[in-house]
C-alpha cells in the first residue's frame, strides 16, 4: 500500500512539475544536488523560510541498495542490515512561491536483532521493550516532507514558510515471539522572517507528534518467553508469557529565533532554540493498563553559521553548534487490584524519577569550496569535529555511566569532466573517535554482561573509519527533454581499537550503490 502511495506521488510530481528544463535546473551531478542542504547556510537552521533561499530548480529520483555487516555494532541493533530505498526530491518556484518536496519508501531486512522491540521511540527514552530471543525483522518505512515559502508584502521583506514531515513505519519478526510494531512521527514547523537592509530576523515554532503500537504474539502457546521492560542502563523488569503489548504516545513543542547579517560576501546566521519532548508508555489493555514509564526531554541549542565568499569561485564556511539535553524518566510503582466492577486494574501508589541523563554536545565544521563555472576542477574540503559528554544516573540503586568522546573527520570531494556530457565525482572521508574519559558501575544489574556493558563498550569505543564513493553521471536527451543519469557506488569501513569481549570481531563495513536521474 505504501509503495502504491509513493508511486502515485512520483507520477503526480513528474506530470505536474512546473516545466523544469535543462535551462531551469543547474544541478549537473547528484553530489551537487545533495550539497544544497549541506552548504546552504539557512538550511542549517530550523527556519523553513530557508528553502526560499534556493535559486535552483530540479528533481532527483533514485534507488539505493546498501548492505551493512560486521560485529562492531550496538547490542540492541541488527547484526546485518540489507536496505532497499526509492526516493524522489525536488525544488521548484512558481511566481513568488518556493516549493520543496521529498518522498521515500524503504524496506529493510534486519538480521539477528534482539533486545529491541521499538521503532520510532526517542533514542534517549530509557523505557523500551525487548526480548532476548531476537530474530530477523522486516521493516518498512514511508516518509514524506515538504515546504512552501512565499513573501506576503510588496517589497518582499516579510516572508512566511511552512515545513512538514510525516513518517510511518512497521517492523515485524515472523518467528516466536512475533513482535509487530506500527509507528508514526510527524513534525509541523511554521516560520517567518523579516529583512531590512543587510539584516534578517526570524522566528519559527515546532510541534511534533508520535504514536507507536507494539503487539507481541506466539504461534506455539506451549512455549513461554521472557519480555524485558527496560528502565535504563540495561536494568529491566522481566515478564513471562506468550505475548505482550505496549502503546507509546508523545509530543514535542518548541521554537527557534534567528538573526542574520548579509553583506553579499559575508553571510552570518545565529540561531537559538528550545524543544520540549514527552513520551509515555502503557502496557496491556485500555481498561487495565500498566504505566511503563514517562519520559521527558528538554533540548537547548545554539548555532552560528558563517559563510564568506572570497571570490566568484571560492567560499569558506564555519559551522559552530552547541546542544544541552537534560532528560528524565519517571517510573510508577503499581499494585494490581480489583475494582468495583470486578475488573483487575493497576493502581499507582508511588512515582519517582528513575533515570536521569544529561548530554552536552559541541560541533564544529569548516568547509572550503572551490567551484568552477563548468564544474571542472571544482572541489570541496572540510574538517569537522563532534564532542559529546554524557552522564546517566539510575535511581535508587545508584547505577551510572559517564563518558566523553571526540570524533573528528576530514572530507574531500573532487569533480572531473570526462567529456562534454559526462562528469565524474570522487568523494572520500576519514575519521577517528577517541574516548576522553569513561566511568561506569552496573554491578547488580541482571543483564549487565549481556546488555549493559556491551552497549557501554560501543558508546565509548575508540575507532577509525574511512569511506570512498564515486559518482559517474551522463547527460541524456530524450525527444528534447534533458536529464542526467547517475550511478554512485560507495564503501564505508569502521574498526575499533578497543580489546574487549563485547566484540568478537572489531570491524563493520557498509556497501551502497545508488542509481537515478536528475531532471
Amino acid at each position: 500500500m505504501k509503495f502504491c502511495l509513493l508511486y502515485w506521488i512520483i507520477s503526480i510530481s513528474i506530470v505536474s512539475i512546473h516545466k523544469v528544463t535543462a535551462q531551469d535546473s543547474l544541478f549537473r551531478t547528484a553530489t551537487e544536488f545533495g550539497l544544497i542542504q549541506e552548504l546552504n547556510s539557512y538550511l542549517q537552521t530550523n527556519q523553513p523560510v530557508g528553502y526560499g533561499k534556493i535559486d535552483k530548480k530540479g528533481i532527483r529520483f533514485d534507488y539505493r541498495f546498501d548492505q551493512e555487516m560486521g560485529k562492531f555494532y550496538p547490542i540492541n541493533q541488527a547484526r546485518e542490515n540489507i536496505h532497499h530505498k526509492i526516493s524522489l526530491e525536488g525544488y521548484d518556484k512558481i511566481n513568488k512561491v518556493n516549493l520543496y518536496g521529498k518522498a521515500s519508501y524503504s524496506i529493510s531486512d534486519l538480521k539477528q536483532q534482539k533486545w529491541n522491540n521499538v521503532l520510532f521511540v526517542n533514542p534517549h527514552n530509557p523505557f523500551t521493550l525487548g526480548d532476548s530471543t531476537g530474530g530477523d525483522y522486516d521493516r518498512e518505512i514511508f516518509s514524506m516532507e515538504g515546504a512552501v515559502i512565499t513573501s506576503i508584502n510588496q517589497d518582499e521583506s516579510l516572508t512566511v514558510g511552512l515545513f512538514g514531515k510525516y513518517s510511518a513505519g512497521n517492523n515485524a519478526d515472523q518467528t516466536d515471539p512475533r513482535p509487530l510494531m506500527n509507528a508514526i512521527r510527524y513534525t509541523i514547523r511554521p516560520g517567518v522572517t523579516y529583512e531590512k537592509n543587510n539584516w534578517l530576523f526570524g522566528a519559527n515554532l515546532t510541534y511534533e507528534g508520535y504514536r507507536e503500537n507494539i503487539s507481541i504474539s506466539s504461534v506455539n502457546s506451549n512455549w513461554v518467553h521472557h519480555f524485558f521492560l527496560f528502565q535504563g542502563l540495561g536494568n529491566a523488569i522481566s515478564r513471562t508469557g506468550t505475548g505482550y503489548s505496549r502503546r507509546y504516545d508523545g509530543n514535542g513543542v518548541g521554537g527557534d529565533l534567528q538573526i542574520a547579517y548579509n553583506t553579499g560576501r559575508l553571510d552570518n546566521i545565529v540561531e537559538i532554540g528550545y524543544l520540549r519532548n514527552k513520551e509515555s508508555a502503557r502496557d496491556g489493555s485500555v481498561s487495565s493498563f500498566f504505566k511503563a514509564g514517562n519520559f521527558e526531554e528538554s533540548s537547548y541549542h545554539i548555532a552560528n553559521i558563517a559563510s564568506f565568499r572570497q571570490d566568484k569561485q571560492t567560499t569558506h564556511q564555519l559551522h559552530l553548534k552547541g546542544d544541552y539535553n537534560p532528560t528524565k524518566g519517571i517510573w510508577f510503582d503499581q499494585i494490581q487490584m480489583v475494582d468495583g466492577n470486578a475488573q483487575h486494574i493497576w493502581q499507582v501508589y508511588n512515582q519517582s524519577v528513575k533515570h536521569k541523563e544529561n548530554t552536552v554536545s559541541a560541533d564544529f565544521k569548516y568547509v572550503f569550496w572551490r567551484k568552477a563555472a563548468d564544474l571542472d576542477n571544482s572541489y570541496i574540503l572540510s574538517l569537522s569535529g563532534k564532542y559529546r559528554n554524557s552522564e546517566t544516573n539510575h535511581y535508587p540503586e545508584g547505577y551510572f555511566q559517564k563518558y566523553a568522546t571526540l570524533f573528528t573527520q576530514l572530507n574531500a570531494k573532487k569533480w572531473f569532466k570526462l567529456k562534454d556530457i559526462t562528469h565524474l565525482v570522487v568523494a572520500a572521508n576519514a575519521g577517528y573517535r577517541s574516548a576522553i574519559s569513561k566511568q561506569s558501575d552496573f554491578a547488580g544489574i541482571q543483564l549487565n554482561d549481556l546488555y549493559s556493558y556491551p552497549l557501554y563498550d560501543y558508546l565509548t569505543a575508540e575507532f577509525w573509519q574511512a569511506q570512498l564513493s564515486v559518482e559517474l553521471n551522463r547527460r541524456l536527451n530524450l525527444n528534447g527533454f534533458s536529464l542526467r543519469m547517475f550511478i554512485v557506488p560507495s564503501f564505508n569501513y569502521i574498526q575499533t581499537l578497543n580489546d574487549t569481549p563485547s566484540f568478537r570481531q572489531k570491524d563493520r563495513s557498509r556497501f551502497e550503490i545508488a542509481v537515478g536521474f536528475i531532471f
